[in-house]
């Protein structure tokens, strides 16, 4: 669901672009009210309150659908009151809206809402009176209602909204939802079972198409945002969610690597490895070391096809170049043979672009040093890795290992192991004899008086202890 910033309201369509689906559905020259019925019953089922123009757009269109000639659910006076309600309703959102004073009557408000008195008049009637009006005024009445709505509501709405550009992370919310069905086996974008996937790609034939386009649309989105993109993956529904049969193995499952590969190259062509890196790790958990260590292992195969490029001569940038990248991707430029050989020889897929600089020693360095300061057993994973990349000194990285080790409990810090008294034996062998000859000694066997039992309290035959004054 969408957030409106400004004001904070919560709404029931994923995306300005699902909104202008249901306008076009009532008010454009392809209009049909049976889907846009439908789509705002979605809507409805996902949000309980809706915005005032879509609640009275659903009122309004159900009673004109149970109204209509081929209707067999009501009789004649069963269609003549859902229209009554319907009216009544449509007035009474629409007039309460109005930000005339409150001591205006219903009439005066219609007339500068510009709504025709006799409107008001039949409302009244079927409020009021004693029959419930005709059912050919009722329908009169109702269609004008819709055509009101189109000029105040579903026309205008759009003004109230910055970009209308959809957020990357909706775009990324449905390409998700076209790839799982793509997975499952779905071709058709007829097939679909989500009524709203459907909608939004109704000019589209395939799954593989559709999916194809928004993943265009989030590259295209990313040239001016690629920290939104960063942001759309670390919350997306699928990147870090556990896929079936992930415990205990070493390695992502490719089907997830594959679907995923495209956006993670749009982020190294914009340089922001390194802050994906970062944030996974602060993840804590195993899919995303998982992820970590896959990303490591392409900045290890970049650099390996990108050092045989720089010995051919070949100069490789170190700055953003997304719209290059994007460009090439769009007009489906062939790689330089030099590349081909370059890629082939370090097994690196096309989507990581070679044109980008892998990221460089510093920023590694940076990156290692603020994965260091924060150990988590997950991250052990890719920890020597990293380490590695980072042409850390032998000695550091034997200490920062030493160090996650000890954060571990893995083995005592250096403050544990000095001194004589490392084990329990020397406790006994150093411990001072009292006056009387008494000392500490090792029970070999768990007996009651041993419980807190101290070398001068040997001449004490019972020991009570009050379990009551235990905290």
């Amino acid at each position: 669901m969408e957030s409106r910033e400004d004001v904070g309201q919560i709404v029931p369509w994923f995306s300005s672009d699902e909104w202008r689906i249901a306008a076009k559905l009532i008010a454009g020259e392809d209009a049909d009210h049976s889907k846009a019925l439908s789509l705002m019953r979605l809507w409805k089922a996902r949000c309980d309150t809706l915005p005032v123009g879509v609640e009275t757009s659903m009122v309004l269109l159900c009673a004109l659908e149970r109204a209509s000639e081929n209707s067999a659910i009501l009789d004649d006076l069963g269609q003549r009151l859902a229209l009554s309600a319907a009216l009544t309703r449509f007035l009474n959102h629409a007039l309460t809206a109005s930000k005339d004073s409150f001591n205006q009557s219903m009439f005066e408000k219609a007339k500068s809402a510009d709504i025709p008195g006799w409107i008001v008049k039949l409302r009244h009637e079927a409020a009021h009176g004693k029959s419930v009006p005709a059912l050919e005024p009722l329908l009169k009445a109702a269609n004008f209602a819709l055509d009101w709505l189109r000029w105040h509501y579903w026309n205008e709405e759009p003004l109230d909204w910055s970009p209308s550009v959809p957020q990357i992370a909706e775009i990324v919310d449905e390409w998700e939802a076209l790839c799982a069905c793509q997975h499952v086996g779905y071709k058709k974008i007829s097939s679909l079972p989500d009524e709203n996937l459907r909608l939004a790609n109704a000019g589209v034939r395939s799954v593989a198409e559709a999916a194809k386009n928004a993943e265009q649309q989030i590259l295209d989105a990313t040239v001016a945002s690629p920290e939104n993109l960063l942001s759309a993956i670390l919350s997306s529904q699928t990147f870090l969610t556990p896929p079936p049969g992930l415990y205990g193995k070493e390695e992502l499952p490719e089907l997830l690597i594959a679907q995923w590969r495209p956006l993670l190259g749009a982020l190294h062509a914009a340089r922001f490895l390194p802050q994906l890196i970062l944030k996974l790790h602060e993840k804590n958990s195993r899919l995303a070391a998982l992820w970590n260590l896959y990303l490591l292992e392409r900045v290890q195969k970049l650099r390996a096809a990108q050092k045989k490029l720089y010995l051919s001569g070949v100069v490789v940038k170190e700055t953003s170049s997304l719209a290059r990248f994007l460009q090439k991707k769009r007009e489906e430029h062939p790689e330089l043979q030099v590349e081909t050989d370059a890629r082939q020889a370090v097994g690196l897929e096309l989507e990581w672009p070679l044109f980008v600089a892998a990221p460089s020693i510093e920023e590694l360095k940076s990156l290692t040093t603020s994965v260091a300061a924060n150990p988590n057993k997950n991250a052990r994973i890719y920890i020597e890795r990293l380490l590695s990349f980072a042409e850390t000194e032998a000695t550091t990285r034997d200490k920062i290992l030493q160090i996650w080790s000890i954060y571990f409990g893995e083995q005592p810090s250096p403050a544990e192991v000095q001194g004589d008294i490392q084990t329990l034996d020397d406790l006994v062998e150093k411990a001072p004899q009292l006056e009387q000859g008494c000392r500490w000694i090792r029970l070999d066997e768990w007996n009651a008086e041993a419980i807190g039992r101290l070398p001068w309290q040997q001449g004490f035959v019972n020991l009570e202890l009050n379990f009551d004054s235990w905290e």
